[in-house]
């Protein structure tokens, strides 16, 4: 959904989605801490992560629009990094403690707070942007790539659970192909989603291939 989001924040305002990602995911945080059923939690999780997808790309591109100056905007994209890179080491020890400590739903309680300071301060301090807007807005790649990438983690998924049966090939195989499709899709447009041309580029392939490898 990071390409979904990013691309719908050019046209319609990275704010704007930026702020709309935070209240989905406030209001998702409050689902999961008091879901009473497994099926209500797994909803909220997934709802977390579509806020989560509607934050991440928003704040990189608002950050690009804040700092113009090349070494400002290294310093502040490099702050953005530790601070992610410190709150993926403490989220785990964090919910533990309060697993421990404190009842279940509290893992999620700890959001919401976030979100309240977050709402008002974005609104106020952080400046509206678009994209250029070039060509129509290609919703039919982002989607393709969105169910390219649910298909091949579900079967990866299953794969790691040690299933290894229709229900995980046909995924993986469905998932490769929609991904091949995209690729192709973005390739013959005269403004894709994706420009696959970027990949040329050592730095920016090396850096996507480190970032996969950490989320693999």
């Amino acid at each position: 959904l990071l390409i979904l989001f990013g691309t719908l924040g050019d046209r319609v305002g990275r704010r704007r989605v930026l702020l709309l990602g935070y209240t989905l995911f406030g209001v998702a945080s409050a689902m999961a801490a008091f879901a009473d059923n497994a099926h209500l939690l797994i909803v909220a999780r997934a709802l977390l992560g579509v806020g989560g997808a509607m934050i991440m790309p928003a704040t990189l591109s608002i950050l690009r629009q804040v700092f113009p100056d090349r070494r400002e905007r290294a310093l502040a994209i490099g702050v953005w990094s530790a601070v992610a890179a410190v709150g993926a080491a403490v989220g785990p020890l964090l919910g533990g403690f309060l697993l421990e400590h404190f009842w279940w739903g509290s893992v999620f309680l700890v959001n919401i707070p976030l979100m309240l300071v977050s709402l008002p301060v974005g609104r106020i301090l952080l400046p509206e942007s678009k994209g250029d807007g070039d060509g129509p807005w290609d919703v039919v790649g982002a989607l393709t790539a969105a169910a390219g990438l649910f298909a091949v983690v579900l079967g990866v998924k299953r794969l790691g659970a040690g299933e290894l049966g229709a229900a995980t090939l046909v995924p993986l195989a469905a998932g490769a192909a929609l991904l091949v499709l995209f690729v192709r899709r973005q390739r013959r447009r005269e403004h894709p989603l994706l420009d696959l041309r970027m990949f040329s580029r050592p730095a920016f392939s090396t850096s996507v291939g480190c970032i996969v490898l950490a989320m693999l």
